[in-house]
């Protein structure tokens, strides 16, 4: 997401807070998406982290989601604070776990847990490694690779950019799809080779 996108997120709604009871046909116009968008399934994918959380914060947060409708969660995901964003992330409907990104808020390190996530949709995974700025963090590239969630079509962009160590370890999960881990190995032998060959002219 550009910039334009979260100056976008950062200002819908004027006056309106997270959470503030609003219809359907309200929501769509801030939102700026068609109403039908707004009756789509949504729940938080494994939500008994949060019940059981030793953060109280988190907790609390948890609940206060739990009361809102669709259109509510979708524009508190891009203007609430950090515990909502880590939630809301997971949810099950893409208009409110996209709205999570488009939240002038976000932070790298939110962005480098959430590549490493199992429980968010491919969707976001696929739009954190195709973000120009994110994507040149080694850490989001790393964690895309090493997750069994990410496309595969995505997770071979960033495996070229891996160190030798994070090559090696690659090789041997078996977590990740099998063309990435050939993939790694054949990088890693490249590398190896050329290195070799350096030296002995040396």
């Amino acid at each position: 997401f550009n910039g334009q996108a979260r100056r976008t997120a950062e200002e819908a709604g004027p006056g309106v807070e997270p959470g503030e009871p609003i219809d359907a046909e309200q929501a769509a116009k801030i939102l700026e998406i068609d109403v039908g968008e707004l009756f789509t399934a949504s729940e938080i994918m494994d939500a008994e982290e949060f019940v059981q959380s030793d953060n109280p914060v988190v907790r609390s947060a948890y609940k206060r989601i739990l009361m809102l409708n669709v259109g509510q969660k979708a524009i508190l995901a891009m203007k609430g604070g950090r515990e909502e964003r880590i939630i809301l992330v997971r949810d099950t409907n893409k208009l409110v776990a996209l709205g999570v990104l488009k939240n002038a808020r976000i932070t790298e390190g939110e962005v480098e847990i959430i590549a490493s996530m199992r429980n968010v949709s491919e969707e976001i995974l696929r739009n954190v490694g195709l973000n120009r700025e994110w994507s040149q963090n080694y850490a989001v590239g790393a964690n895309l690779v090493r997750n069994p969630r990410t496309p595969p079509s995505l997770s071979t962009n960033f495996v070229a950019r891996l160190n030798n160590k994070d090559l090696k370890l690659l090789c041997a999960d078996r977590n990740v799809p099998e063309i990435i881990r050939r993939m790694a190995k054949r990088t890693f032998e490249l590398r190896t080779q050329k290195s070799a060959i350096s030296f002995r002219k040396k």
